[in-house]
C-alpha cells in the first residue's frame, strides 16, 4: 500500500517548443491538471499519476525502483467497470562508466552568468539565509526521445513524474532545501545532437551539440540547468572503431546559472529508466563530485557512487551534501529567486532564435 502526498514538479504556465529545422513554434501550457495528478510515496519512492477519468481511477508511473504501473485502457474493464492495470519490473543496468568519461569541469569557473546571457558579478559566500532553492529546469526530449509521445501532454506528464522521483533523492537536502521545478519543455522533433551511427550517440560530442545548440538561442525561457534527455545509447567512441557503451550520462560540474548549465542522459521512454541518471547528472551541475573519499567512500553506493548501495541508491552521501551547500551558497540572488511565475508570452512578444 502506498501512502501518497501532493507533489508539485512544474510551474503553473510552461513554456512548450517544438522545435524542427526550420522553426520553433511557441506555447504556454496551462500545467494545472497535470499538477494536481502528480503524487508520491517517500517511504518506497514512488512518483505516480493518479487521474480520475469517468469514475474511473488511471495510475501510471513509478511505483518503487524496478516496479512500474500503467493503465491497461483498450482491455476489457472489470465488472465493477474498473481500468485493469498492467505492473511490470524494468531491469536497472547499473551504469559502470569511469568518473572522468563523465564530469566535465569547465575551465573557467570565476564568472556566473544567468541563462539569458546576461553577465552578473561572481558573488561572495554568504550564510544560510535562504531555506529553499528552486532550481529551474529545461529539460529537451531528442528526436529519439520525444517519438514515443503522442502529444505534449502526454510528454509533459511522463517527463513531471521523472521530475518528482528526481526530486525524492534531495529530499535530505538542508539549507537549503533543493528541489527541481519544471519551468520549460523542447521537443526536438528532427535535429540531431550529434551524429547517429545505430543507436548510438557519442557523450561529448552530444554535449558538445547541446552547447551549440542553446548558443545558438534555440533553448528559450529563463532557466537554471538544462538536461537533454535522449532515446539514443550513449557510448564513447575509442579507437578503430571500438565503443565503450558503460556511460549513461554527463553533465558539466558546477554550472548552475551559467550557460554551461548542462547535463544529459539516457531513457527508456515510458519505462523511466533514467531517473537515477537525472538525478545523478544534476548533482553534478550542483557542485557535487562523485563519492570517493575515506569519509564517504563510493563503495557505499550513495547517488553519486555508480555502486548499488540499496536504499542509499536513492540519497545523497553527507559528502554530497556539503559540497552542494557550499556551492549553492556562492550563487547570486537572481540565480536562488524563482523568475518563471510571470507569463513569458504576455511579457516578450518574440524569444531569441524564434521562427514565426
Amino acid at each position: 500500500t502506498l501512502n501518497l502526498e501532493k507533489s508539485t514538479v512544474l510551474v503553473d504556465n510552461l513554456l512548450f517548443v517544438t522545435s524542427t529545422k526550420e522553426q520553433q513554434m511557441v506555447e504556454m501550457v496551462d500545467t494545472s491538471d497535470i499538477q494536481r495528478s502528480i503524487y508520491h510515496d517517500t517511504h518506497y519512492q514512488s512518483s505516480v499519476m493518479v487521474r480520475q477519468e469517468g469514475g474511473n481511477v488511471e495510475v501510471e508511473g513509478i511505483v518503487n525502483h524496478n516496479l512500474r504501473i500503467r493503465p491497461l485502457l483498450e482491455a476489457e474493464r472489470s465488472q465493477q467497470g474498473q481500468i485493469p492495470h498492467a505492473l511490470f519490473e524494468v531491469s536497472l543496468t547499473e551504469n559502470v562508466s569511469k568518473p572522468e568519461q563523465e564530469l566535465l569541469r569547465p575551465r573557467e569557473r570565476s564568472s556566473r552568468d544567468n541563462s539569458d546571457d546576461n553577465w552578473v558579478n561572481s558573488p561572495q559566500s554568504r550564510s544560510s539565509g535562504f531555506q529553499r532553492f528552486p532550481v529551474e529546469l529545461h529539460i529537451v526530449s531528442d528526436k529519439a526521445h520525444q517519438e514515443h509521445f503522442k502529444d505534449n501532454t502526454k510528454l509533459i506528464s511522463y517527463l513531471a513524474v521523472m521530475m518528482n522521483a528526481v526530486n525524492l533523492r534531495y529530499l535530505d537536502t538542508t539549507n537549503p532545501k533543493i528541489d527541481f521545478l519544471l519551468v520549460g519543455v523542447t521537443r526536438a522533433i528532427d535535429h540531431e545532437f550529434a551524429p547517429i551511427e545505430g543507436r548510438f550517440i557519442d557523450a561529448g560530442e552530444m554535449i558538445s551539440g547541446l552547447e551549440l545548440y542553446k548558443s545558438q538561442g534555440r533553448i528559450l525561457g529563463h532557466h537554471d540547468v538544462v538536461y537533454l534527455i535522449t532515446g539514443y545509447d550513449i557510448t564513447k567512441w575509442l579507437a578503430r572503431g571500438k565503443r565503450y557503451n558503460g556511460i549513461r550520462g554527463r553533465a558539466k560540474l558546477g554550472t548552475i546559472c551559467t550557460h554551461r548549465g548542462l547535463s544529459e542522459g539516457e531513457d527508456r521512454p515510458h519505462g523511466y529508466l533514467g531517473v537515477n541518471t537525472f538525478a545523478h547528472e544534476l548533482g553534478h551541475t550542483l557542485g557535487a563530485v562523485h563519492d570517493h573519499t575515506p569519509e564517504c567512500p563510493w563503495k557505499e553506493g550513495y547517488l553519486m557512487s555508480y555502486e548499488d548501495g540499496g536504499l542509499k541508491k536513492f540519497r545523497l552521501s553527507q559528502c554530497s551534501e556539503r559540497s552542494i551547500r557550499q556551492y549553492v551558497r556562492r550563487l547570486s540572488d537572481d540565480c536562488i529567486r524563482v523568475l518563471n511565475a510571470q507569463n513569458y508570452l504576455r511579457n516578450q512578444r518574440k524569444f531569441p532564435g524564434e521562427t514565426i
